[in-house]
């Protein structure tokens, strides 16, 4: 294989950010592709041409339906059909909402949508029985739900576990068997009828992020649980036929190839990266990189590993090294104009601080501006790109001096600031405390990173704890060694923490008018 990668052998280029996409496995809908971008669902027509074939790779997009929420999957019912008057396209689709999205369209005029409530918290996967019985629902609300299609999809059978339901999967040929995937790391096989487990395997580590079914051979099932990808044989022994190390940070999701019972497809870290195996070989068959800023969460069942969706925006965003323009905002100047030089008594000298250090002066720490203006452009940056991406920006700060100027500017910006007493655990206990999930901030930024007894703000432990990228504006008297973007920068005179006010506030709102412009542009 060629050290820098495979390359596609098609590709479909999308404006926006592709959350998932599914391609339809049924025999009279076999073409059709959904792609779910952050509020839509894009329809289209696929072609690809057989080996003996001088024809090109063929891409039509048929339809645009809104979608209120982010999907987090999508499905083809199995009615979907091109081949009647008028044709007849069915989806399901998991929303950020918590709820489940059915969507009818005769690819014309007549569009519906029907909304089944019933989970706590963020629908995982859909898929539909292939016998037209059941949908099922998987969730972080620890339940997999089945849905009665012919009733109207009125609420079936449930089922309720110890962790978060991954991924639900069905088999043509084990008809009302479903696999179930927990995030603990056990896959179960259920009989839909009798309500009860029929065998369980697991993993030898965890979290467990998909599991999948063998179309090919009924008895084969993989796994993905942190980077490696486990297979059982499931007539002949609970545990793992083969466990292969195959990413090196996290897998996200495997496929097997719909031609072959033992070929699978992973997509993981680092570097959002495919990689095609055959489970008696050590290495990969392909291995490529994908030009996406997040992680699709499913893989199509009926498409060849290289037939592949990416996306063009996303990857010129990430790729470009100054985007929004944030090394304009301000100067060396500027910074040395708000007093952002000026440190604590020597004495008070944290030792992870000594090299932003320029020197001292009358026994109080001088910062060198040079390493701040590096790294504040590039928090900066962050914050442009966090805001770009839809993302919550919470701002912290506890100097009663300054609380109303933050707690303006991130009004100003349309986000959220929290200036006085943090309740520990409301990020690494939030279900309890607040009695729902709850969506964490995609990052948070501190003005000054100490509370006003001079110890470490409680919000940067919890923070570091659910891995929740932060921004922090460390003096000389403060630990930079928890936040994952540090500016070395005075935190308490009222000129600098109104200057950092106004640039983050800038760069947020550059992320923001940058996604309506992209917005704006798409063709209707």
């Amino acid at each position: 294989m060629d050290t820098k990668g495979s390359p596609p052998t098609h590709t479909i280029s999308l404006p926006e950010q592709i959350v998932t996409f599914e391609l339809s496995s049924y025999e009279w809908s076999q073409n059709l592709l959904c792609i779910a971008l952050m509020d839509k669902l894009v329809l289209g027509s696929v072609r690809f041409p057989e080996e003996n074939e001088n024809e090109s790779f063929e891409w039509k997009q048929l339809k645009e339906i809104h979608h209120k929420s982010r999907p987090h999957s999508v499905a083809f019912a199995p009615d979907t059909s091109l081949a009647v008057v008028p044709k007849n396209v069915v989806i399901a689709s998991a929303g950020s909402d918590y709820k489940i999205h059915i969507f009818q369209s005769d690819l014309d005029q007549n569009d519906t949508v029907q909304l089944l409530e019933g989970h706590r918290s963020y629908v995982n996967h859909v898929s539909w029985d292939p016998d037209g019985e059941y949908l099922a629902s998987c969730s972080d609300d620890n339940s997999c739900v089945l849905w009665k299609c012919k009733e109207e999809y009125a609420q079936g059978p449930s089922f309720f576990f110890g962790s978060a339901v991954l991924s639900a999967k069905w088999h043509p040929e084990e008809s009302g068997h479903l696999l179930i995937a927990e995030k603990c790391g056990v896959v179960h096989l259920y009989k839909v009828q009798l309500k009860t487990s029929m065998l369980s395997v697991e993993t030898d580590t965890n979290p467990l992020s998909y599991a999948d079914w063998n179309l090919n051979n009924s008895a084969y099932v993989a796994a993905m649980a942190r980077g490696n990808v486990f297979f059982w044989d499931l007539k002949n022994s609970s545990w793992p036929i083969e466990n292969k190390p195959l990413h090196d940070e996290c897998g996200h999701i495997v496929k097997f190839s719909p031609h072959s019972e033992n070929v699978v497809a992973s997509i993981g870290k680092p570097n959002a990266t495919l990689k095609v195996i055959h489970m008696k070989n050590k290495l990969p068959q392909i291995e490529a990189k994908l030009l996406l800023y997040g992680i699709p969460r499913s893989l199509s069942t009926a498409t060849m590993p290289e037939q592949l969706v990416t996306t063009e925006r996303a990857s010129d965003v990430l790729n470009h090294p100054d985007y929004f323009d944030v090394h304009k905002l301000f100067t060396v100047e500027d910074l040395f104009k708000a007093r952002v030089h000026l440190g604590h008594k020597e004495g008070t000298l944290n030792d992870n601080m000594k090299g932003y250090l320029y020197g001292s002066r009358l026994g109080h720490c001088i910062i060198d501006l040079d390493k701040t203006v590096e790294y504040l452009r590039t928090a900066l940056n962050v914050a442009a790109h966090i805001a770009y991406r839809d993302g919550i920006i919470l701002f912290f700060n506890r100097n009663a001096l300054n609380a109303h100027k933050v707690e303006q500017t991130a009004k100003e910006c349309g986000e959220f600031a929290h200036t006085r007493y943090w309740r520990g655990g409301v990020f690494t206990n939030a279900k309890v405390q607040f009695g729902a999930v709850t969506r964490l901030p995609d990052l948070c930024i501190f003005l000054n990173t100490m509370n006003n007894v001079l110890d470490m703000h409680t919000a940067v432990r919890d923070a570091a704890k659910m891995n929740i990228p932060t921004i922090g504006i460390v003096d000389t008297n403060c630990n930079p060694n928890l936040i994952t973007y540090p500016v070395p920068g005075n935190d308490d005179t009222p000129a600098a923490i109104e200057l950092y006010c106004k640039l983050f506030k800038k760069a947020i709102l550059l992320g923001k008018e940058k996604r309506k412009a992209h917005a704006a542009s798409e063709p209707q």
